[in-house]
């Protein structure tokens, strides 16, 4: 397949915003943790976690899985819009104060839980994380600096 010249700016815009994301205090962090989460899902049997698994609010067990939640429903709609300008830098940075949440999900919350139930809804909400960064780019392939 040929790109056209729209396809390359596209990409090229890409890049220029995660070259900048790199600069970003929550860089590391997110690239960890998006590798993280890649892990978990790429362990998954097929049928395991289905592509359209819905977020079951009501199965939430953890403070920690509320506010992911709740910090990821009110950024999908601003991420989508800057990735449909091509705003990618702009929806970098709103990806960016996932941080927090994330961070303390997995310090809090044990993905694998023993209920099949609450472990679906764990691995549908990280499955949402891991969708919302992938309308930018796959994060977790990026690479984490090596602590000083």
């Amino acid at each position: 397949q040929v790109l056209g010249l729209d396809d390359v700016r596209d990409v090229v815009e890409r890049i220029r915003a995660l070259a900048a994301f790199k600069s970003v205090p929550a860089y590391a962090s997110l690239v960890a943790a998006n590798k993280r989460i890649a892990n978990i899902l790429s362990k998954l049997k097929s049928g395991e976690l289905p592509s359209d698994a819905e977020v079951n609010a009501e199965q939430m067990q953890h403070e920690a899985e509320r506010q992911l939640w709740q910090a990821l429903q009110g950024s999908e709609s601003q991420v989508a819009d800057h990735v449909s300008h091509g705003r990618y830098a702009e929806a970098l940075e709103i990806l960016a104060g996932l941080r927090a949440p994330i961070d303390q999900f997995f310090d809090d919350v044990l993905v694998m839980d023993d209920d099949p139930a609450v472990r679906h809804n764990r691995l549908a909400l990280l499955a949402r994380v891991r969708g919302l960064f992938q309308k930018v780019a796959d994060i977790s392939r990026m690479m984490v600096p090596d602590a000083a």
